[in-house]
């Protein structure tokens, strides 16, 4: 339960919401029977009124229903998103509430982060609107260029683990009722209705650090390694997380979990080009769908 114990000084209150058995890995999977109340979130609850803990029973609720639920019984301001399975580094909620408070934003979202592969054992920066720095699709092909930036868009905008928004906003326009991609359906049509108010913040300093274990429902695409000195140097990095027994006990029990696609921005010229054949494999990818013909 790291996230709570990092983040828990810093809030004011606490609404957690626990997913039933049917979707506790996956979005969309169903189980068979319901799980035990969380002896540890039950503990919480009772030592602070502040937080308010809620165990669903009702398996055919969508992810979007229980976060609609979640801002209904919250009682601040401003929602803050957090993923289980993610590291907040002490700073982080006072870095993005203030920040969306001193420009007046209505959501706030991490448009660049780093992320750690827990099976590789490496760190990598992610920044999707990089990749249009080296998108070898030419301009004569305006579709497949949309496609692309439609792309971009979707991951700068749909990462949920980072939303900060106003709960007024999320009461007039709320998530959409499913378990896939409701998160970026609902910041996209914040940026629809309340436009250059939902903005974005590059996370260059490491106060949150994005997890991949095999198990997400979302790929990564790192632009660039990080080494081991810039790693020490973060801020998620003051909380001495156990990042390799985390990855030791992984590969033991989720032998099978699929590893996280890492691409790294090369220095030399020809891996540059051979990471910039592999956008251009994506691109024709999604001109095939599109049926889109190259000339």
């Amino acid at each position: 339960m790291p996230t709570w114990r990092v983040c828990g000084g810093q809030q004011k209150g606490g609404l957690l919401v626990r997913r039933g058995a049917g979707d506790s890995t996956k979005a969309g999977s169903r189980g068979s029977s319901p799980r035990a109340r969380s002896p540890d979130f039950s503990s919480l609850a009772a030592e602070d009124e502040r937080i308010l803990y809620v165990q669903l029973e009702d398996e055919s609720l969508s992810l979007g229903c229980k976060r609609n639920l979640g801002i209904f019984l919250a009682s601040g301001d401003v929602i803050v998103h957090f993923d289980d399975d993610d590291v907040y580094g002490p700073s982080y909620i006072a870095e993005m509430v203030s920040e969306l408070q001193r420009r007046h934003l209505v959501a706030l979202t991490l448009s660049a982060w780093f992320d750690f592969d827990l099976r590789l054992q490496r760190c990598g920066f992610v920044d999707p609107e990089a990749l249009q720095d080296v998108d070898s699709v030419p301009k004569k092909h305006p579709k497949l260029r949309a496609l692309r930036e439609a792309s971009v868009e979707a991951a700068v905008y749909g990462y949920g683990f980072s939303y900060v928004y106003l709960r007024s906003a999320a009461m007039a326009h709320p998530f959409p009722d499913t378990s896939m991609c409701e998160d970026v359906d609902f910041l996209l049509r914040l940026k629809e209705v309340y436009q250059h108010r939902v903005g974005l913040k590059r996370d260059e300093e490491g106060i949150c650090l994005h997890l991949m274990h095999g198990g997400n429902t979302a790929d990564s695409m790192l632009h660039q390694s990080v080494s081991a000195q810039k790693f020490a140097q973060l801020h998620v990095s003051k909380l001495q997380f156990p990042f390799m027994a985390l990855s030791r006990d992984l590969q033991e029990h989720q032998s099978e979990a699929k590893m996280g696609r890492f691409f790294v921005k090369a220095e030399t010229e020809e891996r540059m080009r051979q990471f910039q054949r592999t956008i251009q494999e994506e691109a024709q990818v999604a001109a095939h769908r599109e049926r889109i013909i190259f000339e």
